[in-house]
């Protein structure tokens, strides 16, 4: 009998320690799932990826978290991360048209041109219409992705690029000018989405491409993004540019109604001593929504 009790006991202080415990799993999972959801809902994906990450490794709501992974990796272009998240969540009815996509752009990418048909017949097959679907089965140029299945022309690395995303060239006055996330002390800050330095436009002269490029200095440059110059000379014979940056004043994030920072196109212009200073931000822009890229 006093077997019994005692069994009771360790019955009832098992069953009190699961309740008591339980409720603490719940509660960290959703911490998780709302920080992770909240950085992507503020599109850091990067950040938000080792969230859903930390949701897998708990084995917690893990078919959203395959899901929020597809789309955060595929963001940040870490394709060959997207591909098994991707292959987890196919299955699932209520998947959108847009992860349909990406898988079998992914596997065109990959060479892997008959499995990425059979998706494109099965995205068919399920009436997910939508008039590119047919345009990619014929055609896989359309998408930034498949591009890396093509080999028109032979392009080598220049020596000055950096292990962090350098593009934009634009040739003008002799000088080659690009954008740039590399880090430098003046530029150590990452940003959220893909978890590297903001973008800062740089410069090389074309006869000494062996040379470390520097940063525009002058008031074009902020602790924020700039990208995307594009040069010329304006009606006054000033060397001048337009360039993209976030909405800024007065050196100060602005948000628009959506509490959404946007990106502006400014025009900016070359000083005496070589510096460049902002000009203006065109009466085309607005802090609701997006210009950028002028070509």
């Amino acid at each position: 009998m006093g077997y019994d009790i005692m069994k009771n006991n360790n019955t009832k202080r098992l069953a009190v320690s699961l309740l008591l415990i339980f409720p603490l799993l719940v509660f960290g999972q959703k911490r998780v799932e709302a920080k992770a959801d909240r950085l992507f809902q503020k599109r850091a994906y990067a950040l938000a990826a080792d969230e859903y990450e930390d949701l897998l490794k708990h084995n917690w709501n893990t078919a959203y978290a395959h899901k929020q992974l597809a789309f955060c990796y595929f963001e940040t272009r870490e394709f060959d991360k997207a591909l098994p998240h991707l292959q987890e969540v196919l299955g699932n009815d209520d998947l959108p048209l847009r992860y349909i996509w990406e898988y079998a752009l992914l596997l065109k990418a990959e060479g892997k041109i008959e499995e990425s048909e059979k998706w494109l017949a099965y995205s068919k097959m399920i009436k997910l219409k939508n008039p590119l679907i047919p345009r990619l089965s014929q055609d896989s140029t359309w998408h930034p992705v498949a591009l890396l299945e093509r080999q028109e022309y032979k392009v080598e690395p220049v020596s000055f690029n950096s292990k962090y995303s350098d593009f934009g060239a634009r040739i003008y006055n002799d000088t080659l000018y690009f954008t740039s996330s590399r880090k430098t002390p003046e530029n150590n800050s990452n940003y959220s989405w893909y978890d590297e330095p903001y973008l800062d436009l740089y410069y090389i002269p074309l006869s000494s491409l062996d040379q470390t490029p520097k940063a525009l200095e002058g008031g074009i440059r902020s602790k924020y993004h700039e990208s995307s110059p594009t040069f010329f000379k304006d009606y006054k014979g000033k060397n001048s540019v337009f360039f993209t940056r976030n909405n800024l004043k007065s050196g100060q994030y602005v948000v628009g109604k959506k509490r959404i920072n946007n990106l502006k196109i400014y025009k900016g212009e070359q000083k005496k001593n070589g510096t460049w200073d902002m000009s203006r931000d065109l009466a085309i822009n607005s802090p609701d929504y997006s210009n950028a890229h002028p070509f």
